[in-house]
């Protein structure tokens, strides 16, 4: 026999949804009397020159195997709504790997960007250092310059006095030039200690001077960094998905991050440039809803991840 055409599969696709009735009517409305069905069948079975007897011989086929013929047609008819039904879902999967591509693509320019960033960054901060030494150098070389200009000063008042005083204050003020240095009021302050007390003692007043200052300085040092660390604490948290991270807090902002330890079990510390700032969960706050905001007290940005932890 012929193969079904596809109208017939439409007609019994629509006669699976509507009533006897309404298809009735569609086939009607198409030309189709008594049976349409069986007149479906015959006009699409008969041969290019078909006789009466065939004619007859067909339809007699058809009253014998109605339920076998009409059951063929309903399983053709759901085989072929299966087969859109997986084209449709090819579509969608076409679809969702475009999206997941454009997706990557997002996160790709997302990271060049920061990479450029934190590169503009590190040369401005090294545009910064080189002006500040450039400074520095410029510091050191005015202060000689002024140096220079005092030693001249202290010259010309020298040998317009006696020669004895001369041949004392040049001979005093070789003994004592390893002392001075290229700040010209700590020079003075040594030729007032000269003069009060002599070079010896001089020296012995500078050299215990040096050695308070140097210690003092150590102090100062050690109790900037006793502050900086005793202002740090190192807590735990944990994305939206409950990834566990440790952050480091200084005051009120997370200045690095670590989603681990190394090979030899330290903690990789992340610096976080610039610091990011911390916020409050909970009512009356901008985070007020989801498991993680009821459970969690803080929460903070992190590199465009949302964490969330206790303090």
């Amino acid at each position: 026999m012929k193969k079904i055409i596809p109208f017939i599969l439409l007609i019994l696709c629509v006669n699976n949804i509507h009533s006897q009735e309404s298809i009735n009517l569609i086939l009607q409305y198409y030309g189709y009397k008594d049976n349409p069905y069986k007149e479906v069948f015959i006009a699409n079975n008969l041969s290019t020159d078909a006789t009466q007897e065939e004619i007859e011989n067909i339809s007699n086929y058809y009253d014998s195997n109605e339920k076998e013929i009409l059951a063929k047609y309903d399983y053709e008819c759901h085989a072929f709504y299966l087969k859109a039904l997986e084209k449709a879902r090819e579509k969608n999967r076409a679809n969702m790997a475009v999206g997941a591509n454009v997706v990557m693509e997002a996160v790709a320019q997302g990271v060049s960007t920061y990479n450029q960033q934190k590169a503009i960054e590190e040369q401005q901060k090294a545009e910064k250092e080189a002006q500040w030494r450039s400074e520095q150098q410029a510091r050191v070389a005015q202060n000689k310059q002024k140096y220079a200009e005092f030693q001249a000063m202290t010259n010309n008042k020298v040998h317009t006095s006696n020669y004895q005083s001369r041949s004392t204050t040049t001979t005093s003020q070789s003994n004592y030039n390893d002392l001075l240095t290229s700040d010209a009021s700590w020079n003075t302050q040594v030729q007032m200690w000269v003069q009060q007390y002599g070079v010896e003692k001089t020296r012995e007043i500078v050299k215990q001077k040096r050695a308070n200052d140097y210690q003092q300085s150590v102090q100062t040092n050690n109790n900037y960094s006793q502050n900086q660390q005793s202002n740090e604490r190192i807590i735990s948290a944990v994305t939206s998905n409950r990834q566990q991270i440790n952050i480091k807090v200084r005051g009120d902002v997370i200045i690095a991050y670590s989603n681990g330890v190394d090979q030899i079990g330290k903690q990789s510390w992340v610096s976080v440039l610039p610091n990011v700032g911390i916020s409050k969960t909970g009512a009356g706050s901008l985070y007020n809803s989801g498991n993680l905001s009821k459970e969690f007290s803080y929460t903070a940005s992190l590199n465009g991840t949302q964490i969330y932890f206790n303090m």
